[in-house]
């Protein structure tokens, strides 16, 4: 992440739960201006760059339930939920009181 990145973040986690979530609805729907070759791309770099940084020691690994489950704690809390759709278009609305885990 570069500086300017990273400046940005810490100014946006400061913004309240639904500013956040309205950059978040805005900053996913600039996305889809792009291509579809192009999203898939860019995510294939971005895999592979995880992926080495993984190889690399910089990054460890979790278990898939690890992530879940603190991914489940942390929407538990918040006013909006984003949901992926599996044709990949994202979905934002109230916050869900009763997640359901994946099968």
């Amino acid at each position: 992440m570069t500086s300017e990145t990273q400046t940005l973040e810490a100014t946006a986690l400061k913004l309240s739960p639904r500013a956040r979530a309205r950059l978040a609805e805005q900053l996913i729907a600039s996305l889809d201006i792009m291509d579809t070759a192009a999203s898939e791309r860019l995510w294939a770099e971005e895999a592979e760059r995880r992926y080495q940084a993984y190889q690399a020691g910089k990054i460890p690994a979790r278990a898939a339930e690890d992530v879940f489950k603190d991914a489940y704690g942390k929407l538990k809390g918040n006013p909006f939920v984003f949901c992926c759709q599996p044709n990949g278009s994202f979905w934002m609305g109230p916050h869900i009181t009763k997640l359901k885990r994946p099968a």
